[in-house]
């Protein structure tokens, strides 16, 4: 699967989700949330975010 496919990004915020969802359920305030992840595939982007909210990060690098 290439990375251009829709499906290989798909999956990455798939796994993501069931990631932060797994860690969402070991946190005993039950104020805490989650959202969608976001998927930035290639060199060179900027991503802006909200800077009041703290970020979690999972660099991934394949040579598959």
């Amino acid at each position: 699967m290439s990375q251009d496919d829709d499906d290989f990004t798909d999956a990455i915020g798939e796994v993501t989700n069931m990631i932060a969802g797994g860690a969402k359920s070991n946190f005993p305030d039950t104020s805490v949330s989650i959202s969608c992840p976001s998927v930035v595939v290639g060199h060179g982007h900027k991503v802006f975010r909200r800077h009041d909210l703290p970020v979690i990060e999972f660099a991934c690098t394949c040579d598959c």
